[in-house]
């Protein structure tokens, strides 16, 4: 989850940068067959290459999006005085246009959702996880630990998240969970894997790799 929206950026090497001009501000974004589908504070957007970004939406707010299995999900919570006035929900859809609203029965405060292993995976920033095939029916369990989570990324042959004090914690899973050593004390607050490593990045410019298990 990210707690302000910001302007695209693009890039063809990972490398350099650039912000895209006159982009809407999104929060998230995914890849879809004909291009991106980005969601903002109340909006939809999609492109077919980054730089022109077309409206589809005020209707939907939402803080995180996932895809996989020809479907997309967003999640979002809707935070009160305490848990119990705390009411989550994900938003269901096939095409990015018309989106269904399922609700999530679970108090946590999710942080962010990804899509791997045959599951969308929502973290949640009290070590809660919930798992489900499809985004609409969805399983729960907690990460062992007691720090703080902030991200999840899927690789290779598991799930990784990381979180406050450096901690970094792996799963091919989601069930059977490994701490691993970070080298790192500051709050990691992003995570990425690609083919062979994942990357953290956090706190006063925290900057973690490794190989991919």
């Amino acid at each position: 989850m990210y707690e302000h929206a910001g302007a695209a950026h693009r890039s063809s090497d990972g490398a350099e940068w650039h912000v895209v001009p006159g982009s809407p501000l999104l929060v998230d974004v995914v890849p879809r067959a004909s291009g991106f589908l980005g969601i903002g504070r109340g909006t939809i957007e999609t492109s077919t290459d980054g730089r022109t970004w077309s409206h589809v939406s005020n209707d939907i707010h939402a803080d995180s999006l996932a895809t996989g299995g020809n479907t997309f999900v967003a999640t979002r919570s809707t935070a009160g005085v305490g848990p119990a006035d705390r009411a989550v929900e994900a938003l269901w859809s096939i095409d990015g246009t018309t989106w269904e609203h399922v609700a999530i029965a679970t108090s946590m405060l999710p942080v962010a959702t990804v899509f791997g292993m045959r599951y969308f995976w929502m973290l949640g920033r009290g070590r809660e996880l919930a798992s489900s095939p499809d985004g609409r029916i969805w399983s729960f369990s907690t990460i062992p630990g007691s720090d703080d989570t902030h991200a999840i990324a899927v690789f290779r042959s598991g799930i990784v998240v990381v979180g406050d004090g450096g901690s970094i914690i792996t799963s091919p899973d989601g069930v059977a969970w490994t701490p691993r050593e970070s080298g790192t004390s500051q709050r990691l607050t992003s995570v990425a894997c690609g083919v062979d490593a994942c990357m953290a990045v956090g706190a006063h410019g925290a900057i973690v790799t490794s190989a991919a298990p």
